[in-house]
């Protein structure tokens, strides 16, 4: 592939942003740059192995501590004195109609609001008309609700998850979303250092 368009401008779509996967941001290589495998972190290059490593060390120990206390702890009653709501500009919207929710094996455990026709365009309008903030690197940002995500709470996302679905292995999903996480920033720092460099452009 790479000896069929060295020479040609030359433009892919990827993920971008934390958690590459995930996002539908996109990448294009500036047209006339002559050979994408100039860039160093393409998959099977040196910079692309040495993302790779080192593997962040997961304390499971303590996850599965937490995961336990919020499991014996947890008050099914909440689920229904707080159901779960659509939430705009930093306020629920609790007009909606109240339907019941259900688990994994359809029993009742909880309760949610349905957003109402006047809260449904609300969130609809907020998403079209919101303004972009004026910078572009978003990195600190979402690394830090990332980091809060997955330690502060993790032991009630595995518990909730359990409770909720039957997740069966809530621990090693954190553990390996930890570790993930690691060679996906490094990746995004060096993509984000070409668009500094004017090697790629990317459309936000």
């Amino acid at each position: 592939l790479m000896r069929a368009i060295c020479g040609r401008p030359l433009a892919m779509r990827v993920g971008t942003l934390e958690n590459l996967h995930r996002s539908s941001h996109s990448w294009t290589v500036r047209a006339g740059w002559a050979c994408g495998a100039r860039r160093s972190f393409h998959f099977g290059t040196p910079a692309y192995h040495a993302s790779l490593r080192p593997v962040p060390e997961v304390n499971t120990k303590a996850l599965r501590e937490s995961a336990l206390f919020h499991l014996k702890t947890f008050e099914p009653k909440t689920w229904f004195d707080k159901p779960v709501v659509s939430i705009l500009d930093g306020k629920r919207l609790l007009k909606g109609k109240r339907v019941e929710t259900v688990d994994a094996f359809g029993r009742v455990n909880g309760a949610q609001l349905l957003a109402t026709e006047e809260e449904l365009e609300a969130i609809i309008k907020h998403t079209v008309e919101v303004e972009p903030w004026p910078f572009k690197d978003w990195r600190q940002q979402v690394r830090a609700m990332e980091t809060e995500l997955l330690s502060d709470h993790a032991g009630a996302l595995i518990a909730n998850q359990a409770l909720d679905f039957g997740k069966q292995d809530g621990v090693t999903e954190i553990e390996e979303s930890l570790q993930a996480n690691a060679v996906e920033r490094r990746l995004n720092d060096e993509l984000f250092a070409a668009e500094e460099r004017g090697e790629v452009y990317i459309p936000r």
